[in-house]
């Protein structure tokens, strides 16, 4: 430690993401990483809510299944906002986008190992050796 000062390391953890940073007692100018910044947009109402999208493209990276009233309630924000978010940053989260054939392919891998299989096992199956979201 220089000058005297106290040092703590402080993380913040969510499931998706984790944040490591130093905060300093002596330091009066200590910036923590906001996922979410205001902006003034010159009109009538409430600032704007921008999301950092480093982190809404970590969070629905495929595979993840984070539901967005989660998502958004970790952020601070509306449901409305982030889908607004995620639109504006062209980011998909809906269904998986897999021919046919190669789905066919995939499904009958599963069942030629698992011949009783039902439907909900090979859902699941697909979604978690895949990460396929399927309807």
């Amino acid at each position: 430690m220089k000058d005297g000062c106290q040092q703590k390391m402080v993380t913040l953890n969510a499931s998706w993401l984790k944040l490591k940073f130093r905060l300093s007692r002596s330091d009066d100018n200590v910036t923590v990483p906001q996922p979410v910044h205001q902006t003034r947009t010159g009109k009538h109402g409430r600032p704007r809510k921008n999301v950092d999208p480093k982190v809404l493209h970590e969070a629905f990276q495929t595979g993840r299944r984070i539901p967005t009233a989660v998502l958004a309630s970790i952020l601070g924000i509306s449901r409305a906002t982030l889908h607004a978010q995620k639109d504006e940053m062209g980011i998909n989260s809906g269904y998986s986008d897999i021919s046919d054939n190669d789905l066919d392919h995939l499904i009958q891998e599963y069942r030629q190992e698992h011949p009783t299989a039902a439907r909900s096992y090979i859902i699941g199956h697909l979604r978690a050796a895949h990460s396929l979201c399927l309807q």
